[in-house]
């Protein structure tokens, strides 16, 4: 449960910062390593929550909003 909790956090951080590091996400949603950041946005981009702009590190676009993909 505290995963997908984590999960969330990060796709809230996400969906308000789109433009976000990995630096930042970490920081953002007070994980301990990049790699957790790393895992999650992995995860979220896996479900179709987000996508990862081609040619953009640090640009991602929220394809499903916060709101929705709690129901």
């Amino acid at each position: 449960m505290k995963q997908n909790a984590t999960t969330r956090r990060v796709w809230a951080y996400v969906t308000q910062h789109e433009h976000a590091s990995i630096r930042e996400v970490t920081a953002g949603c007070g994980l301990s390593s990049t790699a957790q950041a790393a895992y999650h946005l992995l995860k979220l981009e896996r479900c179709g929550y987000i996508a990862q702009q081609i040619g953009k590190a640090r640009a991602r676009r929220v394809l499903v909003p916060l709101w929705e993909g709690e129901r």
